[in-house]
């Protein structure tokens, strides 16, 4: 046995060293960080302490690590870079080095949208004179945004960066602006790559083609298909989670529909700003530039070097020049060279690299649920303007969006949705939102006013639809529909209506129908429901088995202590719940349309249940209509104190759960996950760990973009939501984030403002529907409902309304725009998401239909009968030759 455990204590070394050296690569460990215990990376790797010791050693002696006694190993000042005598020699290596200076400029974070334009315009000027002095220095720009709003401060300035462009040393990448990828919608992204290339276009006469989404926090699936249709040949990537190849070398990155695109990650980067302070032997700014310099001259990567020169808010200093000056004067090692990055793609030989599948997530799970407030607003935002988009097509007037579009892309800037920002940034975050609503309301007043008549407009499918009137419309009742006053004074009704259109109704003045005491026992169309304690059971007649069993503890509010910083979490304690909260049953209320059930409970102050936690009062209302398939629920939290999460259970009646299948929704489709966190023994086939170095900054939730739905062979609960982020289905429940409040100090030495605490009042929402297992379209189809509920409108014009816009038969797309072009036809665009090839049928009032790809430039015409949606596939669509735009006739007949 001794024998054997020596053969293979090598082997668990190599993981060691390999696990620690991939993430200072990914700089999930940074200069002066130190390692986790090892006790910890022990457990984590599932190797004895004693062997991860000798591995760390063997990492001090290359140079990555450094020990520092009972502290613990520490990462090195220079990782990698062993010291080296003068005289070393590195073997020659084919490929040159393509060094290039930027700025990763954030939008907001620590300073605000203006303090951010004053910084950037002293790096910017410091480029400009560069540019001119030194004729081979190489540079870029990660978004389009800052060069449009440098040379709206500095225009004269523009010949200079236009001349270097020209000449191939000053490269242009990205969109508008790098958004958060999993918490913003497709759409918004493709909107923002596609003003960011006219903007580019108009500004340098010429587009891009290399994508950038520098420290974006994680990249869904669909990123390739987007990117390619998008116009782009190359990505510029942000953080890679999830990625099993080596994570600074190029690779072939395929999306669910085919799409691939070449990813090119910076292979070394060089720094000045490290180890100025509180470290053994300090570094200044030109050590710690020839130390790192130096790094890429011995590398060991094969074949062409990308090196980036970055920093945030400092500027580049001038000795950077003379180190590299002074270093190629020394017969040693590679020659530092400027390069450009579009130079660098087209040397990349894109068939020999290895490629990937899939997503890169999970990072920063705790950007989920940072400021609650910021993801539920800005999803009912995206919402809105959908909505906003398409009534405009449905009344054929013209109107410039453009102004709304630009104020929702600041606000999904990848640290402004995160909420990872301090609170001065926050309220000028809300005041964009504000301003965009207000944009938006007078749209769709000016399209109401075309309306002929009182009318419902559903950007939805159609069908029985739930339709929620608000008590400020002053609407007695609706003919020829049931209609319910609810307590809070809106009406209630589930009307018939158009898919994406306008239906014609009639109000009465006899007041509908108030909703009275009920039992706490009822029965719907399709369920059973039973709340004589707060754990509901819910008995589903179209399956005929149970939602929610006696014993589940469905819609369960949890707690527990977490510590961790405004990106990553530290979870401290197992979850508490109704053992420690009480809850009642406060009411229940039944009319013609629904049945609505109340609770409240709390978990009190004078528990001291752990450090940090105050208080947490929550109500929950949930609603089940007499004829849908599916229920709400919406609960409101009021939360005092710091180091919580607050969670939502939904354990799903009768589930296998070593047989589920969990589905997310992502932007643009969907994606098949297992659980990577806190999996029970018991469920340990379902587990699919991450790469180790991931765990760092991910602790159980991935991001949900609408929807999630959890079935094995015989059923299934789909559950969507209105901007909560953050799921886990795992063991057979589906756990909702809702709140947290880490105070860790992080990222930019940034201790959470009071904001970031998100004390106060909040409101979640949420959608239910048990299913077959065979019915794979059931969760899309309600997060679409869901999120584009219609909306009633008193109408002052003269004629019928129209009917549908559009409607498809013959399969379930979803849709992600529908909106008026400047010729007067109307642009649709639809994705697949279930994995499945459809050939459907679109009906619309037009003459000709035709596709193109996301450019939306070259048009081909297709059959409206015959029209392709592969699995995982967007189109795009153009419906042309539209009758005269009056609201008699625009719209598809009535089949």
């Amino acid at each position: 046995m001794s024998s054997r455990i020596r053969k293979a204590e090598p082997l668990k070394i190599n993981t060691v060293i390999r696990s620690v050296k991939e993430s200072i690569g990914e700089k999930s460990l940074k200069p002066g960080d130190r390692v986790p215990p090892l006790n910890q990376l022990s457990r984590k790797l599932g190797i004895s302490s004693a062997v991860v010791y000798r591995g760390l050693l063997k990492l001090v002696d290359a140079g990555f690590l450094e020990c520092q006694g009972t502290r613990g190993f520490f990462v090195a000042e220079t990782p990698g870079i062993p010291p080296l005598p003068k005289t070393s020699k590195t073997a020659d290596r084919t490929g040159r080095v393509f060094l290039s200076l930027g700025h990763h400029s954030d939008l907001t974070w620590q300073h605000t949208f203006g303090e951010y334009d004053e910084i950037r315009a002293k790096q910017l000027d410091a480029m400009a004179d560069r540019l001119e002095r030194y004729p081979d220095l190489c540079a870029y720009v990660e978004q389009a945004y800052i060069m449009e709003r440098y040379f709206q401060m500095r225009p004269e300035k523009k010949e200079i960066f236009r001349k270097a462009h020209g000449e191939g040393r000053f490269t242009i990448m990205g969109g508008f602006l790098i958004p958060d990828l999993n918490m913003s919608s497709g759409e918004l992204l493709i909107r923002n790559l596609q003003l960011g290339r006219r903007v580019y276009a108009e500004l340098f006469g010429e587009e891009p083609d290399i994508a950038n989404l520098a420290d974006a926090f994680g990249m869904p699936a669909q990123i390739p298909q987007i990117l390619k249709k998008a116009g782009y040949g190359f990505l510029s990537p942000g953080r890679l989670p999830g990625l099993t190849l080596p994570r600074n070398r190029p690779f072939l990155w395929t999306a669910p529909d085919g799409s691939s695109i070449p990813v090119l990650p910076w292979n070394h980067g060089v720094l000045h700003n490290c180890f100025v302070c509180n470290w053994i032997v300090c570094l200044d700014a030109v050590e710690t530039l020839t130390t790192t310099l130096e790094n890429v001259r011995h590398s060991e990567l094969p074949g062409d070097l990308l090196v980036n020169y970055s920093t945030e808010t400092e500027d580049i200093p001038e000795e950077v020049f003379t180190v590299i000056q002074r270093m190629n004067r020394e017969h040693e090692g590679r020659r530092i060279e400027f390069g450009s990055i579009r130079d660098y793609a087209a040397r990349t030989d894109v068939a020999s690299l290895p490629a990937f599948s899939g997503e890169l997530n999970p990072i920063f799970t705790g950007c989920y649920t940072t400021r609650c407030d910021i993801k539920r607003r800005f999803h009912a935002l995206e919402n809105l303007m959908f909505e906003t988009e398409m009534l405009g097509a449905a009344a054929g007037m013209p109107w410039d969006f453009e102004p709304a579009w630009r104020l929702l892309m600041e606000c999904s800037f990848h640290d402004a949705l995160c909420g990872c920002h301090t609170d001065s940034c926050s309220r000028e975050i809300s005041g964009k939102f504000a301003s965009a609503e207000r944009l938006l309301a007078k749209a769709r007043a000016s399209f109401a006013s075309s309306l002929p008549g009182p009318s419902v407009f559903n950007p939805g499918p159609g069908g029985k639809t739930l339709l929620e009137i608000p008590a400020e419309n002053d609407v007695a009742s609706l003919e020829n529909t049931a209609t319910q006053r609810m307590p809070d004074g809106s009406i209630l009704a589930v009307p018939e209506l158009e898919a994406h259109g306008i239906t014609a109704v009639k109000t009465n003045r006899r007041r509908a129908a108030a909703s009275k005491p009920a039992a706490p026992v009822f029965e719907t169309e399709f369920f059973s429901v039973d709340f004589r304690t707060p754990a509901p059971v819910i008995f589903s007649k179209k399956l005929q088995r149970p939602v929610a069993g006696p014993d589940s503890m469905f819609g369960e509010v949890l707690i527990r202590h977490e510590s961790g910083s405004m990106w990553s979490e530290s979870i401290r304690s197992d979850f508490f719940g109704r053992d420690y909260a009480g809850e009642t049953v406060i009411s229940v209320v039944e009319g013609p349309v629904a049945f609505q059930v109340t609770t409240e409970g709390s978990f009190p102050a004078k528990e001291k249940l752990f450090d940090g936690f105050g208080s947490l009062s929550f109500r929950k209302e949930y609603r089940f209509f007499r004829d849908l398939d599916y229920f709400t629920l919406r609960v409101s939290l009021d939360f005092r104190g710091a180091d919580t999460k607050i969670l939502l259970r939904f354990p799903v009646a009768g589930l296998d759960a070593s047989e589920a299948q969990g589905v997310f929704g992502i932007p643009m489709g969907a994606v098949v996950r297992k659980p990577y966190y806190e999996v029970r023994k018991r469920f340990e086939s379902t587990l699919r760990e991450l790469p180790r170095e991931d765990y760092i900054h991910a602790a159980g939730d991935f991001p949900a973009y609408g929807w999630v739905d959890y079935a094995d062979f015989s059923c299934g609960l789909a559950l969507a939501n209105r901007g909560v982020v953050a799921h886990q289905l795992v063991n057979g429940q589906i756990y909702a984030s809702l709140l947290r409040s880490g105070s860790a100090t992080a990222d930019g030495n940034m201790k959470p403002d009071p904001g970031t605490y998100d004390n106060g009042t909040h409101f979640f929402e949420f959608a239910v529907r048990p299913h077959a297992s065979s019915d794979s379209t059931s969760a899309p189809d309600l997060a679409d409902r869901f999120h584009h509920p219609p909306r009633f409108f008193a109408g002052c014009g003269s004629g019928t309304p129209v009917r549908s816009l559009f409607r498809f038969e013959g399969g379930f797309a979803a849709v992600s725009s529908c909106r008026r072009t400047e010729d007067g036809g109307w642009i649709l665009r639809i994705f697949e998401t279930t994995g499945q090839h459809l050939r459907l049928r679109l009906i619309h009032p037009g003459t000709k239909l035709f596709s193109s790809d996301l450019q939306e430039r070259d048009w081909t015409e297709i059959d409206p009968d015959a029209v392709e949606l592969n699995p995982w596939e967007i189109r795009t669509l153009k419906i042309a030759g539209l009758p005269v735009n009056k609201m008699s006739k625009n719209g598809c007949k009535k089949k």
